[in-house]
């Protein structure tokens, strides 16, 4: 069976002129033929990152892109798994209060807050648990920084109820000024959607339906070591479908330095090893070089992709820059196996 391929890409903002390392010589595939996809983050009047993209393997195309500041809550669409969480690509940020009183003048310094992490995305958020019994919880929201990086103040949510896909909210700012009611009524054919408290009264579908992509290239929140211990960072990376998708990084065939992308077979497959894990991807796929100045790609490390169709790819990252030297440009390798 033959299959026709693709790819796009997702990139980030123009910046100074850099190059990645030497990349290895792509061979012909042994299967149906090599596809070079691409995911454009390239961004305009120079901010870093300022899109976000989402991109299907087994119909070639990208299925949707926006600016990543374009909402500040994601509703999960699932009426068995509800589920809200903030955009941590504006470094928003989330606080309990341990009350039900909405109406308390509430003060930011009193509290901690907490980033999404990535492997909550698509499954648990920090306001999770109150839609299992939703008694009122109020919830502090720092908004984080506009894409100029400037900050965009708190505000407190209060969770109301929760039922078959609506959730019911009120939200305010901290003082109580600007309260609002909303009933937000998802759709069961997608993961999540989405709302920005700037226009509440339309729900977005930034994401395509949940069966309709397979990669999402973005910033995120990450815990990383920093040599004595975790911090928060802002990283950009490549995540999955974990709704629809199966991915696992193979470690021993990224290791061996003889073997050539083009040899790989569907043999070389540890199905086990296929996982429904958000970032299984990631962003350890290049990393930044201090002595260079410039990311390099790790276009050794080889994934494998089981889409929704139970198709199964290998794939492996070739660049994150484009032709003129704008960061967050990734470029990928993938091959179904059949």
């Amino acid at each position: 069976m033959e299959t026709r391929l693709k790819a796009f890409f997702a990139a980030v903002l123009l910046f100074s002129l850099v190059a990645c390392e030497p990349e290895e010589e792509l061979r012909p595939g042994l299967f149906v033929s090599d596809q070079i996809g691409q995911m454009d983050m390239v961004s305009a009047d120079g901010i870093d990152y300022q899109y976000e993209a989402y991109f299907d393997l087994s119909s070639n195309s990208m299925k949707a892109k926006n600016r990543r500041d374009a909402w500040d809550l994601a509703f999960s669409a699932d009426p068995q798994n509800p589920n809200i969480y903030v955009n941590s690509a504006q470094f928003m940020r989330v606080a309990a209060t341990g009350t039900l009183n909405f109406d308390s003048v509430y003060t930011a310094t009193d509290f901690d807050f907490e980033f999404e992490r990535v492997y909550r995305f698509y499954q648990r958020g920090w306001m999770c648990e109150a839609l299992k019994d939703p008694k009122g919880q109020v919830f502090l929201i720092d908004r984080g920084q506009d894409l100029q990086g400037r900050k965009r103040g708190y505000f407190k949510l209060q969770i109301q109820a929760y039922s078959n896909g609506t959730y019911q909210l009120r939200f305010a700012n901290l003082d109580g000024a600007n309260s609002q009611l909303l009933n937000v009524e998802t759709q069961a054919d997608y993961n999540y959607q989405f709302l920005s408290l700037a226009n509440p009264d339309s729900l977005l579908s930034l994401e395509p339906p949940k069966d309709e992509w397979d990669l999402h290239v973005c910033k995120y929140m990450e815990r990383l070591w920093d040599g004595s211990d975790t911090l928060d960072y802002s990283v950009t990376g490549v995540l999955i479908n974990s709704k629809s998708a199966l991915a696992y990084r193979d470690t021993l065939l990224s290791a061996d330095s003889t073997l050539s992308f083009g040899d790989i077979q569907a043999s070389d497959i540890q199905h086990h090893q296929l996982k429904p894990k958000t970032e299984a991807i990631g962003h350890e796929w290049k990393y930044y070089d201090l002595d260079e100045g410039t990311y390099l790609v790790r276009n050794r490390w080889i994934y494998f992709i089981e889409d929704a169709e139970g198709t199964i790819y290998r794939l492996r990252f070739i660049g994150f820059y484009g032709a003129e030297g704008q960061k967050g440009n990734v470029s990928f390798e993938y091959l179904p196996l059949e």
